[in-house]
């Protein structure tokens, strides 16, 4: 079975679907990788999960296998508000500039269909979503582990600011910027996105 992918707003997304979501990223970011973020009933729910933002979400087997959350940056996003110093002065406040957060893989799941790489999926359908949508760029705070499979899948990207790697909590985390552009452009065309080699370091 193909994996189903949506990128839904807030507003359009069900209930249980965002409660879904939250235990994923609960299971991500708390259970796995051990980072101090809120929590309630096995939730991760912050301040950025409002009706600015939307959601690029893959279903397999009709669960919910990896999530993604868009906030425009002329709205309230985590780098302006929860790591400004990460921007090193550079500044992102547009429609069409996209923040990327809260990337998360199940794991259980993702073994279950080993010929598609959930991250190659996911950018693939941010990428056409940007290219319906006018987006000019995306910005996004991930693990220098995921920075390196991005870079594996061809899809160009820079480093915001000086380019240092900095510590979150116990994650070498990087700032990136993803242009949308003529590179990302011939990525998406030619994008095999059913051949690599599945990602299972979210």
């Amino acid at each position: 079975m193909s994996p189903v992918v949506k990128i839904q707003t807030y507003s359009e997304l069900p209930e249980n679907q965002k409660q879904e979501m939250y235990k994923l990223r609960h299971k991500v970011f708390i259970d796995r990788l051990k980072w101090d973020l809120d929590s309630t009933n096995q939730l991760e729910k912050d301040q950025y999960d409002t009706t600015e933002a939307s959601y690029a979400l893959v279903y397999i087997f009709g669960e919910l296998a990896a999530c993604w959350r868009l906030i425009p940056t002329n709205k309230t996003y985590m780098f302006v508000d929860t790591f400004p110093n990460l921007l090193e002065g550079e500044k992102y406040h547009s429609p069409k500039i996209i923040e990327l957060s809260r990337f998360a893989v199940d794991k259980d799941l993702a073994r279950r269909v080993p010929h598609v790489n959930l991250m190659a999926l996911l950018f693939y359908h941010v990428t056409e979503y940007a290219l319906h949508n006018q987006i000019k760029e995306y910005i996004t705070l991930t693990t220098v582990q995921v920075e390196r499979i991005v870079k594996s899948l061809g899809i160009p990207l820079g480093r915001i600011g000086n380019g240092e790697v900095h510590r979150i909590d116990n994650t070498r985390s990087v700032a990136l910027k993803i242009p949308v552009g003529v590179e990302l452009k011939k990525w998406f065309v030619n994008a095999p996105i059913y051949k690599h080699g599945l990602d299972r370091a979210s």
